[in-house]
């Protein structure tokens, strides 16, 4: 039986990448669906955003639509924790 091999960590230009080209379309991925956003509207920026990761990629792995959604998802988890522990800290301080 073979066993799958994980993806290495992504690196900095890859993330780089990433958050440029979300920024970018930051509107349409986080907008709110109505009849000037679709859900294909939605849908079809994410290539694009796998496509610009993966042309600053240096190495010969692929990162898909799948890997690139969740690695912003991920990001945007990690950022929210970080600003809650920030956000207490900074109360507790001024409390």
């Amino acid at each position: 039986m073979e066993v799958a091999k994980r993806k290495p960590n992504w690196s900095e230009i890859e993330l780089f990448a990433l958050f440029v080209t979300v920024n970018a379309n930051i509107n349409e991925i986080r907008g709110h669906f109505g009849p000037s956003l679709t859900s294909h509207d939605k849908t079809r920026i994410w290539p694009q955003v796998a496509e610009s990761v993966n042309a600053v990629n240096a190495s010969s792995v692929i990162r898909s639509v799948a890997d690139c959604q969740k690695k912003w998802q991920d990001v945007k988890s990690v950022t929210k924790v970080l600003e809650s522990l920030t956000r207490t800290q900074v109360e507790g301080i001024q409390g």
